[in-house]
């Protein structure tokens, strides 16, 4: 434990138990080991001078921070112009199948499921599963695209969704 404390940057406020728990956390998750995670949890706390051990540790189990190729992805600030040449790629050639689809005997025009939305990140971008999923939230979250009836938050389930730039369209 007292290699622990000593390796924590002077005038840190994070208790070492907290640093340890996401050491731990990355290591279970990601295999990454203590020291490499110790490394990445002083740069994240360099970048984010307000925040501390306990946020990043919060935001490593919700998700909104993964870990790809041994760095930090921090998925709450991707620029809103990212998103839309994402959103132009998946509507392109070689993007995702929006198609007309039915449930119940109704028709739901120009739409594609989560799980493809989903798929179709892993495949052709090579993201991880919390980020693929954490991209359609933010997708739905910046009124880029939207579950068909408005009924659900972004899932990566079977539920139909359409991007709104396809709505004229659809009508």
């Amino acid at each position: 434990m007292s290699s622990m404390a000593s390796s924590q940057a002077p005038g840190s406020v994070a208790p070492s138990k907290t640093r340890e728990q996401v050491q731990s956390f990355l290591f279970m998750r990601y295999s990454i080991t203590p020291l490499r995670s110790g490394q990445l949890g002083e740069a994240w706390l360099v970048q984010n001078p307000s925040e501390s051990w306990a946020s990043l540790k919060q935001l490593l189990e919700i998700e909104r921070i993964i870990v790809k190729q041994e760095s930090f992805l921090d998925l709450r600030q991707l620029p809103l112009a990212e998103l839309l040449r994402l959103v132009d790629g998946l509507r392109g050639q070689g993007g995702l199948k929006i198609i007309d689809r039915q449930y119940h005997l109704k028709t739901y025009p120009s739409c594609f499921t989560g799980t493809e939305f989903v798929a179709w990140l892993q495949t052709h971008r090579q993201a991880l599963l919390p980020e693929a999923v954490r991209l359609g939230e933010l997708l739905v979250e910046n009124r880029l695209m939207h579950h068909v009836l408005d009924a659900h938050g972004f899932k990566n389930e079977a539920l139909f969704y359409r991007f709104y730039a396809d709505e004229n369209t659809s009508a």
